[in-house]
């Protein structure tokens, strides 16, 4: 279907799909951004949670450290602690108290005094117990006895886990003991209350092995409350709807209400006790993505905007800037495809549409000049058919007519050599004659009479044997005839296998096999002509031999006559006649052997006729296929004619139109 669309369209649907390509990856790399942006500011916002806990537990353990050393640094308090009034210290120590309690946010201020040794001198939260060896159990009084400087840690304790800040006493230059004093968490969650977040301690496994105490705390998910009365009942409501598996995975996770993340406890040695979870309103946490969402926002309107208007261009381009000049081209085209190459795109321009006008203008000339040399070939074509066609139809007369002679000239061969071997059967019964007459003349001397009879029959078959041997002249005379025809239809043959050859080499490829027959033909036209002239050197030698026989013939009747004449006088002549006789079977023999020299010849040409009888059928079955050939292709050149005569090509305005 698609194809199937006008070119407009077709870009203006890429164009769009391209579009919608470029909002969707807008889209999907801005969802991409924002949730890396809010991965980064959920980072953010619970690194200033976890920052601001330190804070809050650093500040409690600055002001809580300088009660201490402002406390270590009393008189009063070093002399009670030298003179171990406890009932005076605690006296002070509680008015003390309600004092940080009015001014600030310190609410309950448990001190506990040691001495120089590390015992317990006095403390207000327990003032029954005192004299308790603290080094015994308390890492915290071994390192104040032994360090004798000020520090803040936080050591869980048997009942409790709470901030320690200790700070030493000395008297004149003398250690004589130390002031520590013990906070909880409370007072940080109630800062973390008042800006409405939320802030817990909780506990872990570890932490309860050595505060054992606290074990029966407010349990919640895999922790404990560090004190149930550090932190009001919503602060604990908040910490029981968090999922502490995600949030120990991720580093923070959501209630309905709230973003929770959390900072680790640890204890002085470093190791993880629990953890301090704090909350942030969803409300405040929601705030700091309004800004980037309306930014996300108006990037996707000026996006969408922008592909809009970027469309809206484009096809304002297509309409008005490419679409015509591609319009007319496709016009001039389909007239061309019609058949008509005269017209031309205008060209308007140099850009690549007027580029792609100019380049098809160029190839409709092309094709123009191209069907112009095709007509020409075509019609070139077409007259050389029609002459080798003619040519081949008068080889094929020609090969008929040598045909129709060779065959007469087979018969008349056959028919020559029939008598030729007829002669020689009758020169070896007259050479047996003469051989039975040399027999008889040596016998003569004793039948005269007898010699003479037979002298008689002599004569009678020398004259025979004269009109035969004249005969056998004559029938030479004729084949030497029957051999000029065959020469001369040599000649014929030689000449139109050359002219075959030439036509062929007209043709061209398609005249190369003709060409090959024809100068076989011709070869074996030389062949013919060689042999017709050994046979007519042949029969002048048997013409030859034959005048010489009917000479010598002519002389045995004469002597035979006169052997006749004087046959009563044979006595005496009879050596004569025995002589003359034998030289007579001499002669007869030699006619003999020229005469089956003769009937080998007359053999061997009657095969040679049969030979070039059956290449002249060759040559008129080629030449007929030659003419079929030729006929096939002025059929093929007069439908190319047809195909391309309905072009109407440039400079050919005034051809009449002849439709496809």
């Amino acid at each position: 279907m698609f194809q199937n669309l006008s070119m407009q369209l077709k870009f203006m649907a890429s164009l769009i799909a391209v579009g919608v390509l470029v909002l969707v990856s807008a889209i999907v790399f801005t969802s991409f951004e924002k949730k890396r942006y809010v991965e980064q500011r959920i980072a953010e916002i619970a690194d200033v949670l976890q920052q601001q806990v330190e804070d809050s537990v650093r500040d409690k353990e600055e002001n809580t450290l300088g009660i201490a050393i402002a406390l270590a640094s009393s008189s009063s308090i070093k002399e009670g602690m030298i003179l171990n009034e406890r009932a005076g210290l605690l006296q002070e120590l509680r008015e003390l108290a309600q004092v940080f309690r009015d001014a600030t946010e310190v609410n309950n201020l448990r001190v506990h005094l040691h001495d120089e040794r590390g015992y317990t001198i006095l403390r207000t939260f327990r003032p029954d117990l005192f004299g308790d060896d603290l080094t015994s159990f308390r890492p915290t009084a071994q390192r104040i006895r032994t360090e004798q400087r000020p520090f803040t840690a936080l050591e869980p304790g048997a009942s409790e886990v709470t901030l320690r800040a200790m700070a030493p006493v000395f008297n004149h230059g003398s250690y004589i003991g130390a002031v520590e004093i013990s906070t909880g968490f409370g007072s940080v969650s109630r800062d973390f209350l008042s800006r409405g977040d939320r802030y817990i301690v909780l506990l872990n496994e570890r932490a309860l092995q050595v505060s054992t105490g606290l074990r029966n705390n407010q349990k919640i998910g895999p922790f404990v409350v560090a004190n149930d009365t550090w932190f009001c009942a919503e602060t604990i409501a908040f910490a029981q709807k968090v999922d502490y598996q995600f949030l120990q995975q991720h580093g923070y996770a959501f209630t309905d209400e709230y973003f929770v993340t959390f900072a680790p406890l640890t204890d002085y040695t470093g190791t993880l006790i629990g953890m301090q979870l704090v909350g942030q309103p969803l409300d405040v946490f929601n705030a700091a993505f309004v800004s980037s969402d309306r930014i996300k926002n108006s990037l996707m309107l000026a996006m969408i905007a922008a592909v809009v208007i970027m469309i809206a261009v484009v096809y304002l381009l297509l309409k008005s800037v490419i679409a015509p000049p591609i319009q007319r081209t496709v016009q001039v085209a389909s007239t061309i495809a019609r058949g008509d190459f005269r017209q031309e795109v205008p060209v308007l321009s140099r850009d690549e549409i007027g580029q792609l006008a100019d380049t098809f203008n160029t190839m409709n000339e092309q094709l123009s000049g191209t069907l112009s040399e095709i007509n020409m070939a075509v019609s070139s074509v077409s007259s050389s058919s029609e002459e080798l066609s003619a040519t081949a139809s008068q080889l094929a007369q020609g090969a008929d007519n040598q045909s129709q002679s060779t065959g007469e000239l087979a018969v008349a061969v056959n028919e020559m050599h029939a008598t030729v071997e007829q002669i020689a059967q009758n020169i070896h019964q007259t050479s047996d004659r003469a051989q039975n007459a040399s027999e008889a003349s040596l016998e003569g001397r004793k039948a005269v009479l007898a010699a003479v009879q037979k002298m008689d029959e002599i004569a009678g078959n020398v004259a025979d044997s004269s009109r035969v041997i004249q005969s056998l002249g004559a029938t030479v005379g004729e084949i030497g005839k029957i051999t000029g025809v065959i020469d001369e239809i040599a000649d014929q043959t030689n000449l139109l296998a050359l002219n075959a050859a030439i036509e062929a080499a007209r043709a061209g490829e398609s005249g190369r096999g003709f060409a090959v027959v024809a100068d076989e033909v011709r070869k074996l036209a030389e062949r013919t002509q060689d042999a017709t002239g050994e046979i007519n050197t042949m029969i002048q030698g048997l013409q030859r031999q034959a005048s010489s026989a009917v000479t010598s013939i002519e002389a045995s009747v004469r002597n035979v006559e006169t052997g006749t004449q004087t046959a009563r006088q044979a006595g005496q002549k009879l050596d004569e006649i025995a002589a003359l006789t034998q030289e007579m079977a001499d002669m007869i023999a030699q006619i003999a052997a020229a005469a089956q020299q003769q009937a080998a010849t007359t053999n061997q040409i009657a095969g040679s006729v049969e030979g070039i009888r059956g290449i002249t059928e060759e040559n008129a079955h080629q030449a007929a296929a030659i003419s079929q050939a030729a006929a096939d292709l002025s059929r093929i050149a007069e439908d190319l004619s047809s195909q391309t005569s309905r072009f109407r090509l440039k400079g050919e305005s005034n051809r009449p139109w002849l439709p496809a």
